[in-house]
């Protein structure tokens, strides 16, 4: 339901904008850490409209832009490159460089004329391992944008209706610089019977050669009048080139703020990773609930949730019958 939504609230948004002949913005994000340091790319782009679609055979990227768009935002082209140049501070050799783009199509992204990937995320956050393209000095970044190559076998509102005539990128636009060794995610697992948060950290690895270190985990309530401090945990790890894992868990403790739907109380989780080469940090969310499943109803909290469809037919409004991807949800 999350990438539902979402897919809504963007094709709804890039409606009203291309109707009010505007781009859409955003405020430039800020690193709530303190750790990581975090650069907009928002502002003036070299831009081209590539109605043919021939922009990757001719290798625009080769090729400097020759008009002007703002990032964020979007148009109505079906293929539309970017590009802006880039310079790269000399303390940043070595770093970790991931780029960041909130909302998009299917992109495609060089440095210079390197091709760095290609993602065809539509309805979450799209990020490109920069690191080795943007070493010290000046460089040209492009990025295409395509609605030409939406994955067919997805379906649903998330791709099609509204969101169909837009093009662009919105939300975040960004370089995120971390050190070589760094948390790259944090998956919290509640327990609540027992009053506890079992937490699988990733860690990521491109320093050459093994690392290890502690991590320290901290969690307190921030939405709720009572607030609730959780007693910290600390978890040695080690992560091989490329990356590793550990777990932890939280001790909520007696005091433990349940997630529900008249109060739903949330935690803010911190994970503090030391090595002898740096430190980083990361933070993410999360509620005290718990997902059950009695035969064809599931319950969170107290919430209870008896689905009709897709298992009695076709799509509300429609004479579709559920895939068989909605039939296993």
């Amino acid at each position: 339901m999350r990438i539902y939504l979402s897919g809504i609230a963007i094709g709804l948004l890039a409606a009203f904008s291309l109707a009010q002949g505007q781009e859409t913005s955003t405020a430039a994000p800020t690193d709530a850490t303190g750790v990581r340091t975090i650069q907009s790319l928002a502002g003036p782009w070299r831009c081209r409209e590539d109605r043919g679609n021939v922009g990757v055979q001719e290798a625009w990227y080769k090729t400097r832009l020759d008009k002007t768009a703002t990032l964020p935002g979007i148009g109505s082209s079906a293929v539309v490159w970017y590009q802006r140049d880039l310079e790269v501070p000399g303390d940043w050799k070595g770093k970790r460089i991931e780029l960041t783009l909130g909302r998009s199509r299917v992109t495609q992204v060089w440095v210079n004329e390197r091709c760095v990937g290609l993602r065809n995320g539509l309805s979450t956050e799209q990020s490109y391992d920069l690191s080795e393209a943007l070493t010290p000095g000046q460089h040209v970044l492009t990025i295409r944008v395509s609605r030409e190559e939406l994955p067919r076998d997805i379906g649903g509102h998330e791709i099609w209706g509204l969101q169909n005539g837009w093009v662009g990128i919105i939300g975040r636009l960004d370089l995120t610089v971390s050190e070589p060794v760094w948390i790259e995610s944090l998956k919290v697992l509640p327990d609540v019977p027992h009053r506890r948060a079992r937490v699988e950290i990733a860690v990521g690895n491109r320093s050459g050669k093994p690392a290890s270190g502690q991590i320290e985990l901290s969690a307190e309530s921030w939405n709720t009048p009572r607030r609730h401090v959780v007693p910290p945990v600390a978890v040695d790890f080690t992560a091989e080139t490329g990356g590793g894992r550990a777990t932890a868990v939280i001790d909520m403790g007696p005091d433990v703020q349940m997630w529900d739907e008249f109060s739903p109380a949330l935690y803010k989780l911190t994970g503090q990773l030391r090595t002898a080469a740096g430190q980083d940090r990361l933070q993410t969310d999360f509620g005290m609930r718990q997902f059950t499943v009695k035969g064809t109803q599931g319950q969170v909290a107290n919430l209870v949730y008896s689905p009709s469809w897709p298992p009695a037919g076709p799509c509300p409004g429609t004479s579709a019958t559920p895939s068989p991807r909605w039939r296993a949800a």
